[in-house]
């Protein structure tokens, strides 16, 4: 799987990039066709607010979301996918 991290008037830290990778290791465990993952984390003001995408099979899920720090706004957005990945792997499995 491919992952792209991009900040837009932040910097991205080591330690916040290791938190995306250890997360991004849990969405082959929900569904083994996922291949791109793009995460951009802004600073608007006090917050930050990330916005990932993710492409699993056919499908483009996204998600977005804000938060004082950096760290915690990318926990959030990646919790979010991971969320999306297992409800999009259960609606596969339902339909078959």
């Amino acid at each position: 799987m491919q992952i792209h991290l991009e900040g837009h008037h932040c910097e991205i830290s080591q330690t916040m990039r290791t938190t995306v990778e250890r997360l991004a290791e849990r969405l082959p465990r929900y569904h083994d066709r996922v291949s791109d993952l793009n995460i951009t984390v802004t600073k608007e003001g006090p917050n930050h607010d990330a916005h990932a995408t993710v492409k699993v099979v056919d499908r483009t899920l996204a998600a977005r979301e804000k938060a004082i720090e950096a760290k915690e706004a990318l926990k959030g957005v990646m919790d979010k996918l991971i969320r999306q990945v297992k409800d999009y792997n259960a609606k596969l499995k339902g339909h078959k």
